[in-house]
């Protein structure tokens, strides 16, 4: 009798130890079911709300340049325009609003932006009687435009987890709110009897009417991600091409001020750098239950 009530009391216990197992096995799968939703197609999308900052730095690529002034004993060409390559930082802040899946992201960042591109211009005057009576010029001008920036771009990432780099490549659109120049002028004068060096201060001059209201271009470039649980930190470079002429040619010669040092726009586009830090916040899956990614 004992031995029969013993091997009752056994299959009694694996009976038990059977539906624990049963019990936690089931707790377990529905577990990793709620947590690693890759099965559904429709938990393999993301819509992010992104802030983005940073800065850039512009170059003008000159296509026909343009003067106003006439030269009867040397070529034009000597007055021609010395453009700097991305010498000043502009700074640039805006949104982000992007769809991810499977690896990629349509990424659309309406803001606005300041950049800036620099040239100067050297003019040299000379006795033809007395080569030693000589004058030079230089003019340093800088411009600055203020824009509503329209880019629109592709992602891919690379490689999945926390950290991950990415390319993009798009185009942006640009429409232009305001524009300026600062001018200065430095040189030497021999031609008052004795060597005179001078230097004057800056002149700001509006310019808006000088350039085209909107302008576009290619973007690509590369950055890296961070996911930091439901939140996602982006650092990215482009470079930007333009391809089209930023300045209007029916309104070059209009700025009396600037044409009577010969300052007169040149026919450019721009490429430019920029650089930019973003955080962005999913719009769903927001749980405590999954990441925002899977």
């Amino acid at each position: 009798m004992e031995s029969v009530k013993e091997d009752g009391c056994c299959k009694m216990r694996y009976l038990i130890l059977l539906g624990c197992l049963l019990i936690f096995g089931n707790s377990f799968a529905q577990n990793r079911r709620n947590t690693r939703p890759s099965g559904n197609p429709f938990l393999k999308t993301q819509w992010w709300l992104g802030f983005r900052a940073g800065v850039n730095m512009a170059k003008g690529v000159p296509e026909q340049s343009y003067t106003s002034f006439s030269p009867i004993n040397y070529s034009a060409s000597r007055n021609s325009k010395d453009y700097e390559g991305f010498s000043r930082p502009g700074v640039q802040a805006s949104l982000e609003f992007a769809f991810y899946t499977k690896g990629f992201t349509l990424s659309f960042q309406p803001g606005f932006a300041t950049m800036f591109y620099r040239y100067s211009t050297t003019y040299n005057w000379s006795d033809v009687s007395n080569p030693d009576n000589t004058l030079n010029q230089t003019f340093h001008v800088e411009d600055n435009m203020q824009i509503f920036d329209l880019p629109l771009l592709v992602k891919y990432d690379f490689l999945q987890g926390k950290i991950h780099p990415f390319v993009q490549i798009g185009g942006y659109y640009n429409l232009l709110i305001s524009a300026g120049k600062e001018i200065s002028v430095d040189g030497d004068d021999k031609a008052s009897g004795s060597e005179v060096v001078f230097s004057g201060d800056p002149v700001s001059i509006g310019t808006t009417d000088l350039y085209n209201k909107s302008t576009g271009g290619l973007v690509g470039g590369i950055g890296v991600v961070y996911d930091a649980g439901n939140i996602r930190i982006v650092f990215d470079a482009n470079y930007r091409y333009g391809l089209s002429n930023i300045s209007n040619p029916g309104k070059r010669y209009s700025n009396n001020q600037l044409a009577s040092i010969g300052d007169v726009q040149d026919d450019l586009k721009l490429q430019s750098i920029w650089f930019s830090l973003s955080v962005q916040f999913p719009l769903k899956f927001i749980s405590k239950n999954y990441e925002s990614v899977n």
